[in-house]
């Protein structure tokens, strides 16, 4: 009997712990999955960054060209 104890109360020990780590595991992938999203973000963040840079550097350099012209005209 006092075997059958134990081994119930290691059975039972094993079952919390496992239970602990499936919780741990869970809280994990879930924290796992929101770094995910916010990379996502701020990789569009970035992208539309590119985007507006890009767009800035065009028009400054039509500026440059326009003033270029403006001066060989005076």
């Amino acid at each position: 009997q006092a075997h059958a104890d134990e081994v119930d109360e290691l059975r039972r020990r094993i079952a919390q712990k496992t239970a602990d780590y499936e919780e741990h595991l869970q809280a994990l992938l879930n924290k796992c999955s929101a770094l995910e999203k916010h990379k996502s973000r701020l990789q569009r963040e970035v992208e539309g960054q590119i985007i507006d840079l890009e767009m800035a550097t065009s028009h400054s350099q039509n500026m440059d060209k326009k003033c270029a012209q403006l001066e060989k005209m005076n």
